[in-house]
């Protein structure tokens, strides 16, 4: 099982007017190739422990999500952020939010938060 956070992503029309839609959206699992234009967004599954129960298997499963927005301004970076924050916040709880960083190497900015996922198995 995989949360749906792609799909969710793909559909919001805020988030297509940034970073693309279709074949062309800019939104990658893991890591964007190397010269990636920007903005663009790198989504990772950082953990994702099950919900056990005392009988049977697990009911749920919990999927930690990092999602980073990368920009040529730490505005853009927020602002991509913002509109996939609202695209998952129906479906998913915001953990943690505002790491902000630039790259040494790019000079990009970045913007990361984490989402949690519930799956019913």
């Amino acid at each position: 099982m995989f949360a749906p956070v792609f799909a969710t992503l793909s559909a919001s029309a805020e988030v297509a007017q940034l970073l693309g839609s279709g074949a062309d959206m800019r939104l990658y699992p893991i890591e964007a190739d190397q010269g990636t234009p920007v903005p663009y967004a790198v989504i990772t599954q950082i953990g994702g422990p099950t919900e056990n129960q005392l009988s049977g298997g697990s009911a749920t499963d919990r999927y930690l999500i990092q999602i980073d927005s990368y920009a040529k301004t730490l505005t853009e970076a927020r602002a991509v952020a913002g509109a996939l924050r609202a695209a998952v916040q129906d479906f998913a709880d915001v953990d943690s939010v505002g790491r902000e960083s630039r790259s040494a190497k790019t000079r990009h900015y970045s913007y990361q938060f984490d989402i949690e996922w519930l799956i019913a198995n």
